[in-house]
């Protein structure tokens, strides 16, 4: 099981070290939309944890890793919706948005990986 103040703990600080730089660089050409990528992935990320603290009751190697793909496949194929649907319905500023979310999906990307790694090292050597 994740430890609960440590993730959230985690997930806080890495959302403010990347929202923070990013809204001072960009001030100038600030994007009405940029802070909806954090609230994005701060949902990302809370339902990351649910699912994975519900994946470390299950049984077997096999299940916990092929859970872990669909997650994965599953926050892609949102990623790109939601990407989509900025494009589609936002007229402003279309190649900061994309930059800045694939910079965030990128750094997420890495922080679940890592996290999903210590809770895999820990169901295993529980087991």
């Amino acid at each position: 099981m994740l430890n609960t103040k440590k993730y959230f703990l985690s997930l806080f600080l890495l959302l403010l070290a990347l929202t923070l730089p990013a809204v001072l660089i960009i001030r100038d050409n600030y994007v009405n939309w940029l802070l909806s990528i954090p609230c994005f992935f701060l949902v990302l990320g809370i339902a990351f944890y649910f699912s994975m603290n519900k994946l470390t009751k299950s049984t077997g190697k096999n299940s916990f890793i092929n859970y872990y793909l669909v997650t994965l496949f599953s926050k892609f194929l949102v990623s790109i919706i939601f990407v989509v649907l900025y494009l589609l319905l936002v007229e402003e500023q279309k190649m900061i948005f994309i930059v800045s979310f694939l910079i965030y999906y990128v750094v997420f990307s890495v922080f679940e990986t890592s996290m999903f790694l210590q809770l895999n090292k820990k169901s295993v050597s529980e087991k």
